[in-house]
């Protein structure tokens, strides 16, 4: 906007993430949107694509966590040189030996950290828990969700909420409304099964200024593997309003809070079936759909966050600090501190 030679920048600022509320305001205010493209984020087995494009993969090892990305705030205290962190996201790395070598590992659990006490982590079991043998759960009882560091798990889907202004939702999909990753051969497979209900079990946390979980779906639906097919089983979970009573070993989880918007998708193959020569796995993808301008601001460390800024830079070891996998291991789910961070 120019007037009588004076410029003053505005942008999209957001009002409600949960409601999709935003006004036009000054930049000069900060708390502008930035948005991300959706192939942005770690594919499942695990394939970096990065935030210019970029992708590559990193290997790493069974059961180990690794930072994917870590935005720290400096203090400001010219006697004080520490850090807090500001968003954390770790990913675990599970190996699957039925999965021909080179491609047997894939993300088997996530860890975000939100600040000021607000985390989720998501996890899979090998099995399905005891709880979920006579509930609908997410990925019939192999993916669980976490608000309090691991101590308690919910297996339902559902719309929770936790700590101010963050929002989890949670359920189950099939093949054709599973968001397209790279790697993905596309079936020809239809599923007939996707009207299976669950029972009145469901765990549901509703704020009247939230938009209608359903309202995701819609949302998503351009990116989806089969979007014609996919758009008539969104259809049927308007008319019957029953979102959370579906059936399925696929899921889907939307997590929204004041920062940052993240969508994670649950995949898995032939589980409960001894194929000879099929690969058998769990795989986690995620990826971010909003980013705040202030945590953007942020210097970006970790896997994920290197590759901000190196537009047309190719290959893992041009483009990360760190030369060996281990640098960006962590000790656990929440933990900050690793290797590459202190690598210039």
């Amino acid at each position: 906007v120019a007037s009588d030679g004076y410029t003053e920048e505005y942008c999209l600022v957001l009002l409600n993430p949960a409601h999709i509320r935003v006004k036009v305001g000054l930049a000069s205010g900060g708390n502008c949107i930035v948005w991300f493209d959706a192939a942005t984020g770690t594919i499942g087995d695990p394939i970096i694509t990065g935030l210019g494009g970029q992708q590559f993969k990193f290997d790493g090892r069974d059961d180990a966590w690794y930072a994917n990305i870590a935005v720290q705030s400096q203090s400001n205290n010219l006697f004080d040189s520490s850090t807090s962190s500001l968003f954390q996201w770790n990913m675990k790395f599970k190996e699957f030996p039925t999965c021909p070598k080179g491609d047997d590992m894939f993300v088997s659990s996530i860890a975000y950290d939100f600040g000021n006490g607000n985390t989720v982590l998501i996890a899979t079991t090998s099995e399905q828990v005891p709880q979920c043998e006579n509930q609908i759960c997410l990925g019939d009882g192999t993916l669980h969700i976490s608000f309090d560091g691991g101590e308690n798990f919910v297996s339902n889907p559902g719309d929770y909420n936790f700590g101010v202004g963050n929002r989890v939702v949670s359920h189950n999909t099939y093949d054709a409304c599973s968001r397209k990753w790279f790697d993905f051969d596309i079936s020809k497979n239809v599923n007939k099964d996707v009207s299976l209900l669950r029972g009145q079990t469901e765990r549901t946390l509703e704020m009247e200024t939230e938009k209608p979980a359903l309202q995701y779906l819609t949302e998503q639906q351009r990116s989806t593997i089969r979007p014609v097919e996919c758009e008539g089983w969104i259809q049927e979970r308007f008319a019957k309003n029953d979102l959370f009573m579906q059936k399925g070993q696929w899921s889907t989880i939307h997590i929204e809070s004041p920062e940052i918007s993240l969508h994670v998708e649950y995949r898995r193959n032939n589980l409960d079936h001894d194929v000879d020569g099929q690969c058998n796995f769990q795989s986690l993808d995620a990826w971010m759909t909003r980013v705040s301008k202030g945590l953007y601001g942020e210097k970006w460390n970790g896997i994920l966050g290197e590759t901000r800024n190196k537009n047309g830079v190719e290959g893992r070891f041009n483009i990360l600090r760190g030369q060996n996998d281990s640098d960006y291991e962590v000790n656990g789910p929440f933990v900050t501190e690793f290797p590459a961070l202190h690598i210039r």
